[in-house]
């Protein structure tokens, strides 16, 4: 079978270095491999009653989930080893962390490939566990394709679930599983008693399977969206019955965040591509516009999974924006229309460059908050109501091209600017639009002041630059990041 679209997993492009201390603002913190490109992930964060828990590890390999109290060192909740045979060829380790403000919960899931061309996978786990923010952890379902097979009755798909197919909501968890009515294997959205000892499903939304995708969970209502006419439902997680409903949204559905009180915000993609945020109530005939610049979910350098959109109790809404060349989160203000920083990310520079979001959660009252800056990652929590708490901008350790623009002399000599805070060296590789690929050696050592590394263009790329700007690709041999593209001019040719 093929493995579905991990919409949670949120991938960390560099390795693990060991952790550092917290900083101000900071829940944890740790530094990366500079230069380092694959094998770090990170999930979440989530916020679980009054703490925040993440996890770290790998895709491939073992994963550890773990929990603070802003101001408490951070504790380890679990340890996730990888299942299945060792060295087994594409053998996958899944994870999906879940937060309310009475349950922790998570979802892992591990299959390998039976069929590389195809790519094909045979499931070997599907589990959930949950408990109370601070423990004891129970297991609610476990099910395994090579064993017991499933120990409740709750009956998880033999694949991986997509984060959306799995909603937490207080005590209730909310899961697409595999134990509908009919077929062998049908689905069925199943409310589960995460309260009840031991924990059952409770409750089945009705008719909520064919064609259809949950969306948002709050309180005591589900979002479901009908993929044939875009018709988003409310239903009662009591009952199971559908009781509310909402504006149809034109365009492509990007996020959804449901309040306690039924407040749906929404961000949608229009036919033109751009990104256009609403919100609305049950009952309403239209959704109303918010002119907020939320961040395009089709940005190359976003990480899958990125979320752009939490909400929480209260009708408390954060937003993934975008706003004077940088990231940050916004509460939004519904009644004045408004994006209100909570964390900013900017300004960005060169020299500096603003951070990235990671992932981020909302609870009513504070938003927690994953960001990579440089080498650095950072989990934090911000009280919605509070200050913005501003990420910290710092030169990079690792080697990088910070040179917008250079001027090529007579001989076809240039300068680039580089910074590399720890000091390094290495072998720079500029790549012109016409012409041959330059290289250059370069020893920096460690400063945060930018220095100069000469290149020199070939003849076919000087005849070239004469005439007009030529831009060159400026890369670092062997480095996954650091590089940009520099406009060369020559006097008398801008």
């Amino acid at each position: 079978m093929t493995r579905p679209l991990l919409a949670l997993l949120l991938v960390l492009t560099a390795a693990a270095a060991p952790a550092g201390a917290a900083r101000a603002g900071e829940v944890a913190g740790w530094e990366t491999a500079a230069g380092a490109r694959a094998g770090d992930t990170l999930v979440g964060p989530v916020l679980a009653g009054g703490q925040v828990a993440w996890a770290r590890g790998s895709a491939f390999g073992a994963w550890t989930i773990s929990a603070a109290v802003p101001g408490a060192r951070p504790r380890t909740v679990a340890r996730l080893p990888a299942f299945g045979t060792p060295g087994r060829e594409g053998l996958y380790h899944g994870l999906v962390l879940l937060g309310s403000p009475a349950r922790l919960a998570w979802y892992e899931s591990s299959d390998a490939v039976d069929d590389g061309k195809y790519m094909d996978y045979s499931p070997l786990l599907s589990r959930v566990m949950a408990g109370p923010p601070g423990g004891p952890y129970a297991t609610v379902s476990d099910c395994r394709t090579y064993g017991s097979g499933c120990a409740t009755e709750l009956c998880l798909p033999t694949a991986f679930l997509a984060a959306e197919q799995l909603l937490l909501a207080g005590d209730r968890l909310l899961v697409r599983d595999g134990c509908g009515s009919g077929s062998a294997g049908a689905s069925r959205d199943a409310v589960v008693d995460l309260a009840a000892a031991p924990p059952a499903v409770a409750q089945t939304l009705a008719d909520t399977t064919t064609g259809t995708s949950l969306l948002a969970a709050a309180g005591d209502r589900a979002l479901v969206a009908t993929s044939a006419d875009g018709t988003l439902t409310g239903y009662d997680l009591r009952s199971g019955q559908p009781d509310a409903t909402y504006p149809r949204l034109d365009g492509s559905l990007q996020s959804a965040a449901l309040g306690e009180d039924g407040t749906l915000v929404a961000v949608r993609q229009t036919a033109t591509y751009q990104q256009r945020v609403t919100w609305s109530r049950p009952g309403e005939a239209r959704a109303h516009p918010l002119a907020v610049p939320v961040v395009d979910p089709t940005r190359d350098d976003l990480d899958e999974g990125t979320p752009f959109l939490r909400g929480g109790a209260g009708g408390r809404f954060v937003l993934h924006v975008h706003r004077d060349g940088a990231e940050e989160l916004a509460r939004l203000d519904l009644a004045r229309g408004t994006a209100v920083p909570v964390v900013r990310m900017g300004p960005d520079s060169a020299v500096r460059p603003a951070g990235r979001v990671l992932g981020f959660a909302v609870d009513g009252t504070r938003v927690a908050w994953a960001v990579a800056q440089c080498e650095r990652v950072s989990l934090g929590v911000t009280a919605l109501d509070g200050p913005a708490f501003a990420a910290p901008r710092r030169v990079c350790a690792a080697p990088r091209v910070v040179s917008a623009r250079a001027r090529a002399d007579a001989r076809g000599r240039f300068t680039v600017g580089m910074t590399c805070r720890r000091g390094c060296h290495g072998t720079l590789v500029a790549s012109p639009t016409t012409g041959a690929r330059l290289t250059a050696r370069f020893a920096l050592r460690a400063s945060s002041a930018v220095r100069r590394v000469a290149l020199r263009l070939g003849p076919r790329a000087l005849r070239a630059v004469r005439e007009h700007p030529l831009p060159v690709d400026v890369a670092v041999r062997g480095a996954t990041a650091g590089g940009r593209r520099v406009i060369v001019t020559f006097p008398g040719a801008e």
